[in-house]
């Protein structure tokens, strides 16, 4: 497990994946206001958060590993 936190591969596929869940735009990036308005419009909005969440889960979830 700790050695995903030290991927920098997997930051970015976290982040990668929760914006492309939350349908974050190329758009939305353009300044930082409008980057943090996207967010607080996916931390309102229940079924994009629950996308957000669902996409984290299965970047997180390694299922290659025998536990």
């Amino acid at each position: 497990m700790n050695i995903k936190f030290k991927s920098p591969l997997f930051w970015v596929s976290m982040i990668s994946i929760i914006f492309a869940a939350g349908g974050v735009t190329f758009e939305s990036l353009t300044s930082w206001p409008l980057l943090m308005d996207g967010m607080v419009k996916i931390a309102q909005n229940p079924v994009a958060l629950l996308a957000c969440i669902v996409a984290a889960y299965g970047v997180w979830n390694d299922n290659g590993v025998k536990k």
